[in-house]
């Protein structure tokens, strides 16, 4: 007489898949806390470091550097809102020395751009 295997049943296992909701970036928020922090405190820090900046020997840009500097050393050594706020500066700091250095490589084609579109929307 011969044995017989016996059956063996597989078992499977339903998998839940769930949906992984993510932040949709299409959004576009008018009113950002961290870069009206930075505006409100940027001419106060400007005034204190200016003692330091003015011995900058790069043409008209010694401010930017110098706002940049203490952005970049704020935003290394904090974390939450304040760092938050230094790297909204770093970027604010870093689109006026692009502006500033457009207008000095091209000779003035970049020249009253931030005065033109406050008079021209």
């Amino acid at each position: 007489m011969a044995r017989r295997k016996a059956k063996t049943r597989t078992v499977y296992k339903t998998v839940k898949k769930s949906k992984v909701r993510r932040k949709s970036s299409s959004k576009v928020n008018p009113i950002q806390i961290d870069a009206i922090t930075y505006g409100a405190v940027r001419g106060f820090i400007s005034q204190k470091i200016a003692q330091f900046t003015k011995n900058i020997p790069i043409l008209n840009i010694s401010d930017e550097v110098g706002m940049g500097a203490v952005d970049y050393l704020v935003a290394k050594n904090s974390s939450g809102m304040i760092k938050k706020v230094a790297l909204t500066g770093l970027t604010v700091e870093n689109a006026r020395f692009g502006e500033t250095g457009l207008s000095l490589v091209t000779g003035g084609l970049g020249k009253n751009t931030t005065q033109s579109a406050y008079l021209y929307g």
